[in-house]
Order: structure tokens, then sequence, then C-alpha cells
């Protein structure tokens, strides 16, 4: 996906500032989506104050007048809601007059009973999304709403309910499913009456709503587009003007801006804005054309390595200062993708399958993504100095562009929100002044020794009741569990000795398969199809989906039991677009069987009956309900460990896991997210001052494959960034 997102070098630049010259004829517009008649430009300001419609020259007015949409992205959903302010704040303090925003309708909506009805989550801590608008309008910024129903924004499912995968069959992003359409309905209905009055129209902050999100990528239905358009418009956003509604066009094959039933009647936004194609537009749009994500970074380490797998080249926050000249100068509107990451808490973090050889790569819980703004919500140092160090602030560098622009003669964009009239900002004769920067939370550290880690717990003691199936594994959607850590798999086998291989047609993601308890083999669907104790795996060709591993019954012939904890990771964020959405389940599901090698199918042996125990590792209280380690269950992989410390003030700070395998972490029962530092770049989580307290705090720490408490630690970091080792300098 990075090739497609590519930056392309400024000697490129100049087509686009060509094509945006006022004089070129080829423009025209002023008409705002949805509205019966071109708006008459002579109306009061007074009337029309706030409203944004198409203008000509790829300009967007606002209030009838040129206006530079200037947005920086940041998701409610990745940040705590108490930091919600100071984030916002941080975001207008770079330069920025609008906030761009995801929306997770899989925030909102866990679960659908037909019986029950709708039951949708908008008031709860960071669901609740009117809080979070009306904070913006009393920040003074507007809104880019993108609302989905699909975002991607390596989100679990790109932010698409689990839910929906329990329908056999279902197609996601498609107009002609029903079960699939009827839900985003069920969304756009609950999520209409409070966008509209929030619009811009109604003096509240929203500017513009996107519909749908990179979708002419991916080119399956030409339809689609247009019905998820018509569903807003049939709950009241964006008719009679009241709102202009854009797309989000992704470039994969140079024609799609005109195909899969692009929506070239309203405004189009560039994913990033590519030259090339910019020039075509305006010559063939009336529309403005705007950058709806120009990326600040990208999802890796700050030495390039890439978080998830992909080897692709990364940008770098340097790269976008040329960019945002120039279309603060020729009047582009862009959104910069993101100011703010923040972090994936829980089970946010999405992957990434590749069909053609069935790996998954996940994403790691950090979402920092070499955005100007931190994690912590402070000043980012992610531009390498001469020495190649990071130690300029990309922050600072985007500031210089808009404060130099603010005070060009005239500006050429406005600070001017949603709290100023027209009648003021010509009082003032000025558009804005950049505030200074509120500062986050302050930073704490504590070292290893100030913290006490005892073993805790374990799955094998926690088990809940399970869910029967005697046709076969099912997986963990289709047994009622849509998002969270795994599920465990047991069945009873014939009578059986000796070397068998069990294959399972189709598995995600991480496997600990025990035979009579002991651990025999390993199951890796982020590699390599699996490890068998150090022994190579036999491959099976026939799927990429199987797994195949090498298991030891014994000598004597005798019943045993087959246990398998599979480990899960976030959805994928955007491959399932056109294919069934049974294919992106998570946990075991479809056939087992244990067979001799090249044995003839007649001595198959196949394994119907199951127990499924879904973990519940999504509840907030979850770490306090787990019983105490049982000798039983000593030194088998599966553990829950407890770190118990005192603090005399709190602040933010990040978890050193650089010791850990593979888990999830609570603070304060506050799941901060998955750890994977043994296979992955992140080697700490960010953990909020909001969840610690002063006095007695608990960390418990889950992890798949540590027994051995010799073997970790655990620490309390103060840092510049989960990818920086260094001690921040005071």
């Amino acid at each position: 996906m990075l090739t497609r997102r590519r930056f392309l070098a400024s000697s490129i630049l100049a087509p686009i500032l060509s094509a945006c010259d006022g004089s070129d004829s080829k423009l025209s517009g002023g008409i705002p989506v949805g509205a019966s008649s071109q708006m008459n430009q002579n109306v009061k300001a007074a009337e029309t104050r706030g409203r944004m419609t198409a203008g000509k020259n790829g300009q967007f007015l606002l209030d009838g007048k040129p206006f530079v949409m200037a947005a920086g992205e940041l998701h409610p959903g990745r940040i705590p809601y108490q930091y919600w302010d100071q984030r916002i704040k941080a975001v207008k303090s770079i330069g920025f007059n609008t906030i761009s925003i995801y929306d997770f309708w899989s925030e909102h909506e866990a679960d659908y009973d037909e019986a029950l009805g709708p039951t949708f989550d908008f008031k709860t801590d960071e669901k609740n999304l009117p809080a979070f608008l009306d904070l913006c309008k009393s920040n003074d910024m507007w809104v880019f709403l993108r609302p989905g129903p699909f975002v991607d924004a390596f989100w679990d499912l790109g932010g698409i309910p689990g839910y929906l995968l329990k329908n056999d069959g279902i197609v996601l992003r498609s107009s002609t499913d029903p079960v699939y359409m009827a839900a985003v309905e069920r969304y756009v209905a609950a999520l209409a009456p409070i966008i509209k009055p929030r619009l811009s129209n109604a003096s509240g902050p929203i500017l513009m709503v996107q519909v749908e999100n990179e979708y002419t990528s991916y080119a399956y239905d030409k339809n689609y587009l247009s019905a998820i358009r018509a569903l807003w418009q049939k709950y009241g956003i964006g008719v009679d003007g009241n709102v202009l509604l854009s797309t989000n066009n992704g470039i994969s094959d140079g024609t799609v801006w005109g195909g899969a039933g692009a929506l070239t009647d309203q405004p189009i936004g560039g994913d990033p804005l590519y030259a090339e194609s910019v020039v075509a537009l305006y010559a063939n749009y009336k529309q403005p054309i705007f950058g709806s994500e120009i990326y600040s970074g990208w999802d890796t380490l700050a030495d390039n390595s890439v978080m998830y797998g992909d080897s692709s080249t990364v940008t770098n926050c340097e790269s976008i200062v040329p960019w945002i000249k120039a279309f603060i100068k020729e009047g582009i509107s862009f959104s910069v993708y993101v100011a703010h990451g923040g972090t994936s808490f829980a089970y946010g973090a999405s992957g990434s399958y590749d069909a053609s050889n069935g790996i998954f790569n996940p994403n790691v819980t950090s979402y920092d993504y070499r955005a100007p703004i931190n994690e912590q919500g402070d000043k980012a140092y992610n531009i390498a100095d001469n020495a190649g160090v990071l130690s300029l602030s990309s922050y600072d560098r985007i500031r210089e562009v808009f404060q130099a622009s603010l005070q060009s003669a005239p500006p050429t964009y406005t600070l001017i929100g949603p709290l100023d009239s027209v009648q003021q900002a010509g009082a003032r004769g000025t558009y804005g002044t950049i505030p200074a920067m509120t500062k986050p939370s302050a930073m704490i550290s504590l070292p290893a020794d100030k913290i006490q880690l005892d073993i805790a717990a374990s799955i094998w003691d926690n088990l809940p009741t399970p869910v029967k199936s005697t046709t076969g594994a099912v997986s963990c959607e289709s047994a009622g569990m849509y998002a969270g850590c795994g599920a465990v798999y047991s069945t009873q086998t014939p009578e059986i000795r000796g070397i068998k291989y069990l294959t399972i047609q189709s598995l995600a993601d991480v496997a600990t398969v025990f035979v009579n308890g002991v651990l025999a083999a390993i199951i890796d669907r982020r590699t390599v199809q699996g490890v068998s104790m150090g022994s190579v795996l036999l491959k099976d060709t026939s799927s990429n989906r199987r797994s195949v591993v090498r298991l030891d019954f014994g000598d004597i012939a005798r019943s045993a039991t087959i246990e398998i904890f599979v480990y899960t990771f976030g959805h994928t964020h955007k491959e399932f677009t056109g294919q069934k959405g049974d294919n992106f389940r998570k946990g075991m599901w479809g056939p087992a069987w244990l067979t001799d090698v090249l044995s003839p199918a007649p001595s198959w042996i196949t394994l119907s009956n199951w127990n499924i125990y879904p973990l519940p590792m999504t509840s907030a209280s979850y770490p306090s309900t787990l019983k105490p380690l049982t000798s039983a269950s000593q030194n088998r992989a599966g553990m829950f460990f407890s770190a118990r410390f005192n603090l005399e003030a709190v602040g933010d700070t990040y978890i050193d896991v650089s010791t850990w395998n593979l888990g999830v972490v609570w603070v304060n029962g506050h799941n901060i997210g998955r750890h994977f530092a043994a296979s992955g770049p992140q080697k700490a989580l960010f953990c909020p001052a909001v969840w610690l307290r002063t006095g007695a705090n608990e960390i418990v720490i889950f992890d798949n494959y540590v027994t051995d408490l010799s073997k970790v630690s655990l620490s309390l970091l103060n840092i510049r960034s989960t990818y920086d080792s260094r001690p921040q300098a005071t």
C-alpha cells in the first residue's frame, strides 16, 4: 500500500501550481453538493456563516470567500478522553484550522442482536463523539468528519464491527450484500442525529463529511459509493446544501479517479495528492480536488524499519513541508495524516494479510506515525540532523510554514474558526494568531528494582464455559468473540500412538499446541506456517491457510487430549474488500485431522468434537477476576504476571516490555495494548498518567510464552517516544 502512497519529488510539484492557477479557464464551480441552485455569492455573511461550498479553481469557499481547509488528523479512539482538549489545542498550535477525524464504527457497536435491536454507545469515555465534536468547536476549530463505515486507519477490520464476520458468506463493502448494508444503515441512522446539529450551517464545527474511504483503490462494486452516499442523504446529511460530502480516492492504477463508481460530482480527496492526477482532474471536474491524506510519516520505527513487515520506503515529516507551502499559496485544501497518531489501546491495532503466502503481519500498538505531535502529545523530534540523529522538531518545521503564511500580506489562509463571526474578523483585520502549545502531562520513570514482579495466574485455570461443536472447530466470531486475545480449542483423540501430523484447515494467528498438557508445537502465521519444537514443518501446498504440525503421541496407544491456545491479533484492515468475510476470521475453523506421512485418506483421523473457550479478555474487570495459579498449571505457557509498585506522583510514562515475548498489558484495569517485543519493533508501551494513581498501582501482563520470572523485568521509562531508548532531555 505504501507504493500507492509514495511522496513525489519536489521536481514534479510544478504541475500542481500550474493546474491551480486562478487563470485556468477550464475551471468553474460554486455549486454546493446537494443544493437545488447555485449559491448566491451576494447573500449576507451573517446568513451563510460557516457554510463551505465548492468554489472555482479547485478551491473551497467559506461564506463565499476563498478558504483553505488546513486540517490536522487525529483519532478520538486513540486518545484518552481526558486528553482530548490538550491534543486539539496542540494541533491548533501548529497552525491548522481544522481537525480531521476518523470515527470507528466498531467502537460504538460491539455486537448486534436482532431481537434487541441496535445498541450503540456514543457516550462512554473515548466513544463520546458528541463531546469530542463540541470540544473542537469550543477550541474554535472546524471539523472534517470521516465516519466510514470503513476507515482503514490500521484499525481492527478497518473500523467495521467484527460481529459481522459471524455471518457465513458475508461480503463487506458490497452494495449487494443485504446483511452488510443493513448494518451500515443502522450505523448511519444512529450517527446522523449526532452529526446534523453540529454541521457548520447549523453553527456547528463540521465543514465536510467524507463518504466512505479509499474505495476507488479497490474497484469491486461500482454502485457501492453511490449507495453509501444515498444512505447519508436519506438521514439528512448532504441534502439541500447543508454540508459538503467528499470522497477519498486512493490511486492504484492511475485510472480509478473516474472509475469504480467514483463520485466525481463532489469534492475529491487525493490520497495523497498526486501531481500528474491533479492536472487531469482539474481539466475534467468542476469540484475542488484537495489533499485528503498528506502523510507526515508512516507506521515505522525511527530508523526507517517498518513496524508491520512492509519493506517499502518510509516517508519523513520533512518531506511534506514544501507541499504544505504550495497548498496554502495556491489555495488548495489539505489534511495532514496524521498530526497526532496516538495509541491503538486494547485490541484496536489491525494487521495485513497476504493471500499469496498466508502470512499475517500485525500492527503494533503505537500509532506514533512520525507525526509532528508524538504519542504523549508533545512536540515530536523525528527529523534527522546532519549527523543523522533524530533531533529536529517536525512540529516546529510545519508551524513555521503556517506562521509565515499568516504574516504575509495578505495572508493566504485563515485561522478564523466556528466561534468567530465574519464581522469580527473584518474588524480585527487579521486572519488569526497561532496560539502557543499547551503542554501535556509531565513524564515519570521508575526503575525495575522498585517494581515487585510475580506470577499471578494461568489461562488454564481460568477457562470459561465452553462452546461445543460436533462438526469441527469454529472461529472466534462464530463462537461469539469478535475482538480480544484468543480462544482455547480442546478435543480428545481415539486411542493413538507414534508420530502423527496434525493438519488444521484455517488458523489465525499464533497457536501453542499441547498434547496431554505438554507443549508439543507452535504455529505462527506471521512468518512461516509454524514450527514443531525445532523441526521443520511439512508445507501443505494445497492451501496457504492450512497449518501442519508434527506431534509425538508416544509408544503406548491411548486416548490423548489436544489443547490449542490460539492467540489472535486484530483483523486485517483492508484486504477483505470484495471477498467473503469468512476468510478473515480469527481462531481456528474448518476441518482438522491427524494422519501418517503420505497416508491415504481412509486412515485419516478427523477431529470433529471440540470444546471452544473464547477468553473474555475484553472486559475491563477481567484481570481482577483471575483465579490464582494452581500447581497443575505451573511452568505451562499461557501465564499472567502481576507487577506492583507505588508512585508519589503520576505522569505519562512508557512501560518497558523489551524482555517479554507476546501478549497483552493492563494498567490498573486499563488495557494499554499488545506487546510482541521478541519479534517486533516496539519495545515500550505508552501509559497515560490518567490511568495511574498515587500510592499503589498494579500492572498485569499476559504472555503467551514466558514462564520464568528470572528472564523478564519491568520498568517505567521517561522517553520521547516508544522507539527512543534515550531519556528525554530536561
